[in-house]
């Protein structure tokens, strides 16, 4: 089966399954919300013998922009001296 849904879906899909959780990695996505499953390790179908794992990644949403500092006046005082 291929696993859609969140991490813990997807936990519990494994193990009514059989199956073990392998290595989890997350990254930004633009396409999937934060949690949800982004890639899994063998395609829909993939017969596997019980007690194998499976590896994810998990989407950790939406990269955030990044943002200034803005300067402020005191800015200049809390510089470090040399």
């Amino acid at each position: 089966k291929a696993i859609r849904g969140n991490f813990f879906d997807m936990r519990s899909l494994l193990a009514n399954e059989g199956l073990k959780l392998g290595n989890v990695s997350s990254e930004y996505s633009s396409s999937y919300g934060d949690g949800e499953i982004i890639y899994q390790q063998y395609k829909a179908g993939t017969k596997l013998t019980k007690n194998s794992t499976v590896s994810v990644t998990i989407s950790k949403g939406k990269k955030p922009e990044p943002t200034t500092v803005p300067a402020t006046q005191d800015a200049e005082d809390n510089e470090p001296e040399d």
